[in-house]
């Protein structure tokens, strides 16, 4: 039985759109960060039909049409939020305008999304800035959100030879 492709917003789709609502109405400043151009302009169409002017920034786009509208509709506009994929956005960008960070799905290595939060971490930043994950119950997110702290871990401990956790065992690569 084919069933045909899911027409309506999922609820995960939803959420996004709802948090991206009250952030704003918060008066906050927002990078919405996702893994696939599709999203981003799912998501500008439904911040259009919600009435809040948003900025798509994503490699579907030349560098100079994304970095106009950066620079006059978010960074010195009136824009509220930044719908970027995180390869186009993860370095290079000083964005402390924006002092949240929100993340449609997650990566699968850590460096890709603390170099995407980075983006509003800059020392010109006056304001805190809390960074969100959308982890939907039951999904891939659960997983990804484990194997990126796990990977994190990993690396921190590999670098400082040693992990802080008295709970768990750590074997360095050099006794094996």
């Amino acid at each position: 039985a084919d069933l045909g492709p899911f027409r309506g917003m999922t609820s995960k789709q939803r959420y996004a759109v709802d948090r991206l609502k009250q952030l704003t109405a918060d008066g906050h400043k927002t990078i919405f960060l996702a893994h696939s151009p599709d999203v981003i302009e799912f998501m500008s169409r439904e911040m259009t039909a919600a009435g809040i002017p948003a900025v798509e920034f994503h490699g579907g786009m030349t560098v100079a049409q994304r970095v106009k509208a950066l620079d006059e509709r978010f960074r010195f506009g009136d824009a509220p939020v930044l719908l970027a994929t995180k390869g186009v956005l993860q370095t290079g960008y000083n964005l402390h305008q924006a002092n949240r960070v929100l993340f449609y799905d997650r990566s699968w290595t850590p460096k890709v999304e603390q170099q995407a939060a980075a983006r509003a971490l800059r020392p010109q930043q006056t304001r805190r800035v809390e960074i969100e994950f959308l982890h939907l119950a039951g999904s891939i997110d659960e997983y990804q959100s484990q194997m990126v702290e796990f990977k994190a871990d990993s690396m921190k401990a590999g670098l400082d030879f040693g992990d802080d956790d008295p709970e768990r065992e750590f074997v360095h690569i050099e006794t094996i």
